[in-house]
């Protein structure tokens, strides 16, 4: 199964949150905003925008400039 970088925008203010295994980045993406995870409860309602590069975001309505974001993460990748 996959694995993906969750990571928070604001604006140009970058967070990095967790990898999250799923089988796709929609997906990583509404599990890290449940429980147990501190992301705003309500971004597992926000539209989804699927990249096309193999990552998306979840936006938040109410901000443009606020987002999650996943994007695949390489066998290479260094935690």
């Amino acid at each position: 199964m996959p694995a993906y970088r969750i990571t928070e925008h604001h604006g140009r203010k970058i967070r990095a949150k967790l990898t999250i295994n799923a089988p796709n980045q929609e997906q990583a993406l509404r599990m890290s905003a449940g429980p147990p995870f501190k992301m705003p409860p309500e971004a597992r309602k926000w539209a989804f925008i699927d990249d096309g590069l193999g990552g998306g975001g979840l936006i938040d309505p109410k901000d443009e400039n606020h987002c999650l974001r996943a994007d695949p993460r390489s066998e290479l990748d260094e935690e």
